[in-house]
């Protein structure tokens, strides 16, 4: 993906060439040919160019037109919709005119209300010199990161941490919420969005928007999961599956405007279901690109049929088929440098299959968020959380579409748990430093991460819309050292806002049962034998990593000086011969992952003077 850098002086101090050059150079690895910068006085501006569609090839960033200066990390959707509102609008556009280009034209049709006209993945920054504001926004799913650091006379925006962190007003000093919410979740940005793993960067969440000038600061949310549609009426189930395939074709061609394709392809529905509509696409001639596919895959040290079920797909659809096994990457030091601590069990296949998955296409194509828009939600558990005349008017609705009374499922279940505080899905950590935990006061934030719910709810499908909004989509991973390739830009079609819709307006019942809803739309394009397959779990792979031999260290690793600060390392368990169940073991590998974090964190300075060289 391309990358940017923002730099913004509200009292007019003049930018520091050098300072914005070093910036620019620690982004460069996501456009290793297309890097530029923009000094205008009071602003620095920079950009690293990752061309994927035809237009980008001559796109030219930083843009600045009208008065008004653009960086962009992003890809539309419905352009031609947009070209046409843009025209009607008395501005010019033209659907060769990269994405870019189009966002600048449409914030000088519509000011701050384009975010109203703009549909895709994005994050951009624009300095509007007839205002004297920086005005920058994030994608409603937040599939494209932006972080921002507010400095004594302006502020920093980027696509990478690791740029900002080359200023001299922005200290590594890590952040305590966020590091309790990593040791809590797993991620640091699961709960709270804004967060980052330094206490001087934040994240602008997804869905929100940035305004900045020498008075005034402020980020508002301006879109929100739509929870008022009125329920879909079609008279023929067909005619929802029908309409779902339709709409998941449209998110494929709007992202797939490419020369190559790589799909990362399990032995389930989701990504195959990809695999073949593209396909479809291409030979109705709608798509021209080259379809790679790639199954990882454990022939050894965590069996699975993956192989097998993605076999059948690529056969019947005539594709070439990349067999990836990853048995030999185990849980062995060093682990992953990332730029925040993150839950990577084998750093080996982060670093190695990245840069091969680099070498195959354009870009990479994901299945994620399917599970979460197609979840069956048993319909007393719908009921149960409406007003009862609005319940009642439910179920009759439902006994309409259906034909028959709809089953309620799960009933003796709900009665017995209703009432009742939400179940975690693990034990809040035992080993936490007691002084942090009770000045962070992190027992009462475990117990609110797993009673959250958004506001307002949705009336129809409320699990539903939590799993969507509730985790970080972002697909972006960052280092602490420079990579040596350009990552692929990351798909994900199932988050298509025009999908997500959709999927809300639908009846509850009954085309979510055993996700009936995508294996009905993909008769006739995959195998029946996988479409009949029920979903099988892989088990846990953290606990195959740290039983095998080669994770011996994983009893004996020595803590970082500053660990102490959060974790007591006495009070983790032995993780090879612990009692303890699976999930707490994996709970518990968190403070290993911290402890490489904080040792990065710690060799930063060399980081940034060899910015190539990963520190072991």
């Amino acid at each position: 993906m391309s990358a940017l850098i923002a730099i913004i002086h509200f009292d007019d101090t003049p930018i520091d060439a050098d300072l914005l050059a070093r910036m620019v150079d620690r982004i460069r690895y996501h456009g290793p040919a297309a890097q530029r910068q923009h000094i205008d006085g009071q602003i620095g501006f920079g950009h690293a160019l990752q061309p994927t569609t035809p237009e980008t090839y001559s796109e030219q960033q930083p843009v600045v037109v009208e008065g008004i200066t653009l960086v962009a990390n992003a890809r539309l959707d419905a352009r031609a919709d947009l070209v046409a509102a843009l025209r009607s609008a008395g501005r010019r556009a033209e659907l060769t005119d990269p994405d870019s280009g189009l966002i600048a034209q449409a914030y000088l049709a519509w000011g701050e209300a384009c975010l109203e006209r703009l549909l895709g993945d994005f994050a951009f920054v624009i300095w509007d010199s007839r205002t004297r504001i920086a005005f920058a926004a994030r994608d409603p799913m937040g599939l494209r990161r932006l972080f921002y650091a507010r400095i004594a006379n302006g502020l920093l925006i980027s696509t990478e941490i690791s740029a900002l962190l080359l200023h001299p007003s922005v200290s590594a000093e890590p952040d305590e919420t966020a590091i309790g919410d990593f040791l809590l979740l797993g991620r640091v940005s699961r709960y709270d969005k804004t967060l980052t793993a330094f206490a001087d960067i934040h994240r602008l969440a997804n869905a929100h928007k940035l305004i900045a000038s020498a008075e005034h600061f402020s980020i508002t949310r301006y879109w929100s999961m739509p929870v008022d549609q009125p329920l879909l009426h079609y008279p023929r189930l067909k005619d929802y599956v029908e309409h779902y395939r339709e709409l998941l074709k449209l998110a494929l061609k709007d992202r797939l405007r490419v020369s190559s394709a790589l799909f990362s392809m399990s032995g389930g529905l989701d990504s195959p279901a990809l695999v073949a509509l593209t396909k479809h696409l291409v030979d109705a001639g709608e798509l021209n690109l080259h379809i790679e596919i790639v199954t990882s895959v454990y022939d050894r040290i965590h069996p699975d049929n993956e192989a097998y079920y993605a076999g059948l797909v690529s056969r019947s659809l005539n594709l070439s088929h990349h067999i990836l096994p990853v048995d030999e990457y185990l849980f062995v030091p060093p682990l992953a440098d990332v730029i925040e601590p993150g839950e990577i069990l084998q750093p080996g296949v982060d670093r190695a299959v990245r840069k091969r998955f680099a070498e195959m296409a354009v870009v990479g194509v994901y299945g994620q968020g399917s599970d979460e828009g197609l979840f069956d939600e048993p319909l007393i558990d719908v009921l149960g959380k409406l007003p009862f005349a609005d319940a009642v008017r439910l179920y009759r609705e439902l006994w309409r579409v259906n034909g028959k009374r709809p089953a309620l499922g799960g009933v003796a279940r709900w009665l017995r748990q209703r009432g009742q505080p939400p179940i975690a899905a693990y034990k809040r950590p035992t080993w936490l430093n007691p002084d942090y935990e009770q000045r962070l006061h992190l027992r009462e934030r475990y117990d609110a991460l797993w009673r959250w719910q958004p506001s307002p709810v949705h009336p129809r499908r409320p699990t539903v819309h939590k799993y969507l909004t509730f985790p970080d989509w972002s697909p972006e991973g960052e280092y602490f050292h420079r990579l040596d390739f350009t990552p692929l830009p990351v798909m994900m079609p199932f988050l298509d806002l025009r999908l997500i819709d959709f999927l809300l307006s639908m009846p509850p019942q009954p085309l979510f049962k055993r996700k009936g809803l995508i294996r009905r739309a993909l008769q006739g394009y995959l195998p029946a034998e996988l479409l009949t397959r029920p979903k099988m779990p892989l088990g846990t792979l953290s606990h195959t990593l740290i039983s095998h031999s080669a994770a011996a260290w994983v009893d004996d690793w020595q803590p970082q000086p500053e660990l102490a600060r959060f974790v007591q390392r006495d009070a983790i368990p032995l993780l090879r011969r612990s009692p303890e169940s699976i999930m707490e073991n994996h709970t518990a590998l968190r403070a290993v992952f911290l402890n490489r974090w904080l040792e990065c964190v710690s060799h930063l300075p060399a980081y940034q003077q060899q910015p190539d060289r990963e520190i072991f």
